[in-house]
């Protein structure tokens, strides 16, 4: 039986109001709203003309940028939502944000239906990656303090290895992720340099592992070149400050360059009776740039 909860918050500071009804099973728990209560004063991002794409362009070199999103225009139309479970399951808020004025809130319930094979609420940057080409990529995602740590991990952004479905291949963990398990962040990652490769198969290690903030923003800053063999390269600056970096091998001897999704992803739920501590999970994401060269200036890094 659902329970419908209307939790009404009025929030004076930022002019913040607004109304939220949420439906929660009796086995869900607590739901994690109000999520206004978070609100932090936002940074400020002086915005430009937008590229044909339509995409929201912050104020910096346009010919190194691929696609930018503050959520401040558009709405969703520049992502690729077939990875969305429920349109339900995402909105653009302005009760918080990392820069600007929004940032994409996104819910995720134990009990949602499955998308591609998957209790999945997520959205994609539109485009493949190609491989031995250098790209940056910059997210920002907020945790709340209602969070539940989880034994479970749950996946906050991944780029996912498009298969080879001609060669027999099926769906494999993502080349590199970004996670949380038992509150802690872990970045992980996968390659193969054989031409096919099974499920969960190839190689595999943790670049990065370190404490989650709740109630903060963690701005994730990643170089890439996508490469199967030992001209690889991979280094993660958290907070503008460089956390990682390894030389070799970083994804799958695909035809096809990755994608890059972002949300939610828990795959412990796809089994109606895999033991969980978490009914619920709701995250907020802001910021996300890709950018093709050396971008550490733009994206305000040092090598």
């Amino acid at each position: 039986m659902k329970i419908a909860i209307v939790f009404i918050a009025v929030f004076l500071a930022f002019g913040c109001r607004e109304t939220i009804e949420v439906l929660v099973s009796e086995d869900e728990g607590p739901s994690p709203y109000p999520p206004c209560a978070v609100k932090k004063k936002p940074a400020r991002v002086k915005e430009v003309s937008r590229k044909k794409s339509g995409s929201d362009w912050l104020s910096r070199p346009q010919t190194d940028i691929i696609f930018s999103s503050s959520f401040e225009r558009n709405g969703l139309d520049n992502f690729d939502l077939d990875w969305l479970n429920l349109k339900s399951s995402v909105k653009i808020t302005d009760c918080i944000s990392r820069s600007g004025k929004s940032s994409l809130e996104v819910t995720l319930r134990r009990s949602d239906p499955m998308k591609s094979k998957g209790i999945r609420s997520e959205l994609a940057v539109p485009g493949n990656f190609e491989f031995r080409k250098e790209y940056w990529y910059k997210i920002s995602i907020f945790i709340p303090k209602s969070w539940v740590d989880d034994f479970q991990g749950d996946v906050l952004t991944q780029w996912f290895a498009i298969h080879d479905k001609d060669l027999g291949e099926k769906g494999r963990s993502p080349a590199l992720a970004i996670r949380i398990r038992e509150n802690r962040w872990h970045v992980t990652y996968r390659w193969d340099d054989k031409p096919v490769t099974l499920k969960n198969g190839g190689n595999q290690g943790d670049i990065w592992s370190g404490k989650v903030k709740k109630g903060a923003w963690t701005t994730f800053t990643v170089n890439v070149k996508w490469d199967w063999t030992s001209n690889g390269y991979t280094a993660l600056y958290v907070n503008k400050r460089l956390k990682a970096e390894r030389k070799g091998p970083n994804c799958y001897n695909d035809k096809t360059g990755p994608i890059w999704k972002f949300g939610v992803y828990k795959a412990p739920w796809n089994d109606p009776e895999e033991e969980s501590d978490a009914f619920v999970r709701l995250a907020y994401f802001d910021d996300i740039i890709v950018c093709s060269g050396d971008c550490s200036a733009i994206l305000g890094v040092k090598k």
